[in-house]
């Protein structure tokens, strides 16, 4: 769906990240903006701080989202400066980037989206 017209973020070329991680990756993007649009938010799957964050702007989040509708397509585009994952989602109104970053214990350290065109 994306023609990756802009430029990949990657640390290390994309083409040597192999297709059954980027496939795992796309999946577990694609299960935490669901989560995040029902508000169904398990609080455990983050560190505290960003948790407690998403708890306090959870309504607003959830509307904001929910406004973006169903997600279309995935595609993982690289691995950002600071380590976290880059993605662009297709919603079925707009077009979105997704910053996905973990903490050393697998719970989500910062989580990030912005519409792009």
């Amino acid at each position: 769906m994306f023609a990756h017209t802009k430029p990949r973020i990657v640390t290390a070329p994309l083409e040597s990240i192999p297709q059954k991680l980027t496939d795992f990756c796309e999946k577990n993007a694609l299960r935490i903006i669901a989560t995040m649009q029902s508000g169904k938010v398990d609080p455990a799957q983050f560190v505290d701080s960003l948790s407690a964050q998403i708890q306090l702007s959870l309504s607003v989040i959830v509307e904001e989202l929910s406004a973006k509708g169903t997600v279309k397509d995935v595609a993982f585009r690289g691995v950002g400066p600071v380590g976290g994952d880059v993605y662009d989602v297709a919603f079925e109104n707009e077009n979105a980037e997704w910053r996905i970053g973990l903490a050393p214990d697998g719970k989500i350290r910062f989580l990030f989206w912005q519409s792009i065109p």
